[in-house]
């Protein structure tokens, strides 16, 4: 039988001893025997716990002595032991107001008893009914046990904690984030009333979270924490998550249902380290299919997987379907951080799961990310829909809301055969490189736009593009350096317009007469009537090559 104030009060060592208040609580069990003798030290006690003191530190302070009587109560603290005629002739009548109120029981010592006495004989008495509650500890330690044998994740610790202890749990990481959580339909203040309850989002705001100790050394036995929601202030009993000094997460319970006693403690523990257990678990899981992951993109870019057997092989385990056609496009970042980029991996990834349609696989290298994204709609087998550019337009504003003006994005051609994905990959970031020669200067440059710049500038010397460009364009552009014109820039646009001399004069904010004029010196001076479509084409692709020749001078 366990040891409980009652019997305390019976105890034939302790003659003497008399209950002054609480009489309703005198079946309340005895766990633990401890001194308190500071008022700041309320953490360090727990459920079940008898407190002796000789009320020195309270002795002249009212507000501390009603404080005490609250904290002890609220904490489920079994009893509290005052010994008088040392500092205190009587007890105070707000603590037995205060006790009688709250139920807890405050026993009256004799002075001839001092406080070791006191411990040393309980102390003896809950060695005495010890077996008892070893098998009851035991009995938690092996439901626990059974739940991660049987492969129980954080949901299941945490229903099976919140169902013995009958309160509400939540579950959260190192950087309290929820991973999981369990309610009481009875509960008067649910959670989902309190919170946003979204996994691996926080449900508590900064005060509370800044409040918390992130080293396991701070923590005290009885962490508590008071939320204020909806008008109401509700209890928080924190636990944190640890194998070896290193924080993993917190367990906190919302102690709405009733106060926790000192089996219920126990039962957190139990569950703080199997929830400990199961976190480390799932790290190396995850850090091993990362490392697998890393290495298997990284072999794929490198072009190291050359048989198309084993690519197909290979890509299903990392979330490519080798059999669908796939785009690449390539977001390239300047000046990033790393939260920022880990912000815009979680943020790109929730866009990939709440849109199916087009699931994609994501990687982070250096300065850019690679999106190979699955694409099932397209009706040409080189172009991307109209409702493919909208969905890859919607994850770059993602980005940009991230990273404002501070990245670029390019999307590859579509390839059928998977392995040509690492080209793909290439074209993409080639894209990002050549998107300053598109005009329209567009979120996102696409491959089918500035293919022609592609093929010159991987296929071409540059002496030779120099030369070409030289004995087409050249006397036009050494007219323009001479004379401080623009006529280069004019023939380009007459191309552009589809030489149509009055959109062309709109697009330069010329009239049309001048355009005229200047298209008539063109003709002068490459002794041409821009009549020939062998010629025109000619000049259009030195066009490209002076912009292609630019770009790398720069």
């Amino acid at each position: 039988m366990p040891l409980t104030i009652k019997k305390i009060l019976e105890h034939e060592r302790l003659e003497g001893v008399r209950l002054v208040a609480g009489n309703k609580g005198v079946h309340n069990e005895v766990h633990n025997v401890n001194t308190i003798d500071n008022p700041d030290s309320y953490e360090w006690f727990t459920a079940g716990d008898f407190l002796l003191t000789t009320g020195y530190v309270y002795k002249d302070d009212p507000q501390l002595q009603k404080k005490l009587i609250e904290e002890l109560a609220n904490m489920n603290i079994s009893g509290l032991g005052i010994k008088i005629k040392r500092y205190w002739n009587e007890i105070p009548r707000i603590i037995i107001d205060e006790a009688n109120r709250l139920n807890l029981p405050v026993i009256e010592t004799p002075y001839e008893f001092s406080l070791a006495q006191i411990t040393n004989i309980l102390n003896d008495e809950i060695f005495k009914r010890e077996s008892s509650q070893l098998k009851r500890y035991k009995s938690i330690h092996d439901a626990f046990s059974k739940c991660s044998l049987s492969g129980g994740d954080l949901q299941e610790i945490t229903r099976l904690a919140s169902e013995m202890i009958q309160n509400p749990i939540l579950m959260l990481d190192s950087q309290f984030n929820l991973l999981a959580y369990h309610d009481y339909e009875k509960n008067p203040y649910p959670l989902k009333t309190h919170f946003q309850l979204n996994l691996r989002e926080k449900p508590f705001d900064a005060s509370f979270n800044d409040s918390i100790p992130t080293d396991a050394k701070m923590f005290s036995l009885n962490l508590k924490r008071e939320v204020k929601t909806n008008g109401h202030t509700i209890t928080c009993r924190i636990k944190p998550i640890v194998y070896a000094n290193d924080i993993y997460g917190y367990v906190v319970v919302w102690e709405t249902m009733k106060k926790l006693k000192r089996l219920d403690y126990i039962t957190i523990e139990s569950a703080a380290v199997s929830a400990a257990l199961e976190r480390i678990k799932t790290q190396q899981l995850e850090e091993t299919k990362h490392r697998q992951r890393k290495d298997f993109f990284d072999d794929l870019l490198e072009g190291k997987i050359l048989s198309n057997n084993a690519l197909k092989n290979l890509a299903p385990g990392h979330g490519l379907n080798p059999e669908k056609p796939h785009i690449v496009m390539a977001v390239k970042t300047n000046d990033m951080t790393d939260q920022e980029a880990s912000k815009i991996l979680k943020t790109l990834q929730i866009a990939n799961n709440d849109n199916p349609r087009y699931p994609f696989q994501i990687i982070h290298r250096h300065d850019h990310f690679l999106l190979f994204i699955q694409v099932t709609d397209h009706t040409d087998h080189t172009l991307p829909s109209a409702a493919f550019k909208t969905f890859l337009a919607t994850l770059i504003n993602k980005v940009d809301a991230i990273i404002p003006n501070r990245h670029k994005s390019g999307v590859s051609n579509i390839t059928n055969d998977f392995i040509n994905i690492r080209k793909a990959a290439m074209l993409a970031l080639d894209v990002i490189n050549l998107s300053h020669f598109d005009e329209k200067k567009l979120p996102i440059a696409y491959f089918h736009d500035l293919i022609s710049y592609h093929l010159i500038d991987t296929s071409v010397e540059n002496n030779t593009m120099l030369a070409f460009f030289e004995e087409t364009l050249g006397p036009l552009h050494a007219y323009d350096q001479e004379n401080n014109s623009d006529l280069l820039r004019t023939l380009q646009v007459y191309f552009e317009a589809g030489e149509n001399i009055s959109l062309a004069a709109k697009r330069i904010f010329i009239h049309r007469n001048s355009f005229n004029y200047r298209l008539d010196k063109i003709k002068e001076i490459l002794k041409t009537d821009l009549q020939d479509s062998e010629e025109n084409f000619s000049y259009q692709l030195a066009i490209k090559i002076f912009k292609l020749l630019q770009m790398k001078s720069a």
